[in-house]
């Protein structure tokens, strides 16, 4: 009986000391905390308690493809994973999250709106076709050139007090939802780039869905600004000989024929 009892005892224990190990799939991400010195008791795995330690992680460089577990670093507050492998990040469980960087990896989805403590975030060279941030309150800094991105909101209340807003070679995306489209935004400028820089063929406006939608195929072109206020700007990605421009109710307004590439 006396065996009995201290074999339960030790499966129990084994049992209790097994279930507060993070589960890590990911053996890059796994080597990667460990190179991080996050083992800190050696054992060649990550206890809950160790994650929870962890306000500052870089593992960036590590051909990563999962983050799987980092839900378990709840007190993180900066997360460095550049230039993995990565197609998704769920941020959510992470609510101290203040400074992000998943730049240069494969991210068709990124998930922060938990995150509102968040100021910086870096997701640039990414595959991202929509990214809102309109619950990061605490922005400063948002750069997410180099995407495929035909939407963006970034109206969260605070862009008076982002100084940097970065948003260039998105092809598709012609509108970017601001707090205040009549806003005077700081000046694109510098090296390496500061202030808020886009590409001509996006505006901003309060409310993007009243735009003119983008086209994307060979004989696309670009409408800008979006929406209109005084001169429309069309540029074709083939040279135009003509545009046709029609009312609501179908009717024609207007024919301009031109022998240039851009009206």
């Amino acid at each position: 009986m006396k065996f009995f009892n201290l074999l339960l005892i030790f499966i129990l224990a084994y049992e209790v000391s097994n279930a507060q190990i993070v589960n890590i799939p990911d053996p890059n991400f796994k080597t990667a905390l460990i190179d991080e010195g996050v083992d800190t008791n050696n054992d060649g795995e990550i206890q809950v308690s160790e994650a929870e330690a962890v306000l500052s992680l870089n593992v960036s460089n590590r051909a990563i493809s999962s983050l799987e577990g980092i839900q378990s670093f709840i007190n993180l507050e900066d997360l460095f994973c550049s230039n993995n492998e990565l197609s998704d990040l769920d941020m959510s469980q992470n609510g101290n999250l203040e400074w992000l960087d998943c730049g240069l990896n494969m991210l068709i989805s990124l998930h922060i709106s938990q995150n509102t403590d968040l100021k910086i975030l870096s997701c640039n060279n990414n595959l991202l076709s929509s990214l809102d941030i309109s619950q990061n309150s605490e922005l400063e800094s948002l750069v997410c050139n180099n995407n495929q991105l035909t939407s963006l909101f970034i109206d969260n209340g605070n862009n008076d007090n982002m100084g940097t807003m970065i948003c260039l070679e998105n092809l598709d995306l012609t509108c970017i939802q601001v707090d205040n489209e009549a806003a005077s935004y700081p000046v694109c400028g510098g090296f390496p780039l500061e202030g808020w820089c886009k590409d001509e063929w996006t505006s901003y406006s309060e409310d993007c869905d009243l735009g003119i939608p983008f086209i994307n195929d060979s004989t696309a072109i670009f409408l800008y600004p979006n929406p209109v206020s005084g001169t429309l700007h069309v540029q074709g990605r083939e040279p135009l000989k003509q545009v046709t421009f029609y009312g609501v109710l179908g009717q024609v307004l207007m024919t301009v024929r031109t022998g240039f590439g851009n009206i």
